[in-house]
């Protein structure tokens, strides 16, 4: 697969689900309990945000399933099994070095 279509399909796919938004389903918990003043930000609920900063929290989730269904691969070839916050994998920082 070429690095620079991965990319942009990542980012396109990224920007699409956020537009339109999404339904919230959890599989990464939240490091505490939703503030009474509203929805969280990504990088108030989750460990570790470097991209998507400032979207709803609940949107975080959903992004990140239609992004690996368009890439048409799974959670664990970027992120690593249960530790999703990790920086352990090449391709978790694709986006940043532009290699995959």
């Amino acid at each position: 697969m070429d690095r620079q279509w991965v990319s942009a399909v990542l980012l396109g796919t990224t920007f699409m689900v956020f537009g339109f938004g999404a339904a919230a389903v959890s599989a990464q918990s939240p490091r505490s309990p939703e503030p009474a003043s509203g929805p969280r930000t990504t990088e108030e609920a989750y460990k570790n945000i470097q991209v998507l900063k400032g979207r709803p929290g609940d949107q975080l989730i959903p992004a990140m399933q239609f992004i690996s269904n368009s890439l048409g691969v799974e959670c664990d070839y970027c992120h690593v099994p249960g530790a999703f916050e990790k920086d352990d994998k090449k391709p978790k920082h694709g986006h940043q070095s532009g290699e995959f």
